[in-house]
């Protein structure tokens, strides 16, 4: 049996390197998203945008997709910075500074990591998880 073609949905560099390590032992042929390709991320939620970007890099390429969006919610901040967490500020120095400088009026410090995978082929979405 041949093995299936998976291309990674994602141009981020440590995703691609997570992902291919994770599915390194599965019978699949691993595939970046074509170089400068890029999805906008329009949903409201991580599943939203992880299917966006599925659907979007499956028909670019006509194989099956793997995508994900993820980011952290912060319960005090009434889930922000959510689906912006990669938009939040310009780097993971700035995003820590800014999330502890909104979080100073509130003792509420709980937060969560959100991820959700979505595997497209075509406008077919055959898993989503979140």
């Amino acid at each position: 049996m041949d093995n299936i073609t998976l291309v990674i949905a994602s141009s981020n560099e440590g995703k691609i390197k997570e992902f291919k390590k994770l599915l390194e032992d599965l019978p699949v042929n691993l595939l970046n998203q074509p170089f400068g390709f890029e999805v906008e991320e329009t949903g409201k939620t991580f599943i939203e945008n992880a299917r966006i970007k599925a659907i979007a890099v499956s028909k670019e390429t006509g194989n099956l997709s793997l995508a994900d969006d993820s980011g952290l919610s912060v319960e005090a901040l009434g889930g922000a910075p959510g689906v912006y967490s990669s938009r939040y500020a310009s780097s993971d120095e700035e995003r820590i500074e800014k999330l502890l400088t909104e979080l100073k009026p509130f003792q509420n410090r709980k937060a969560k990591f959100e991820c959700a995978l979505c595997i497209a082929f075509g406008e077919n979405i055959l898993i989503e998880v979140s």
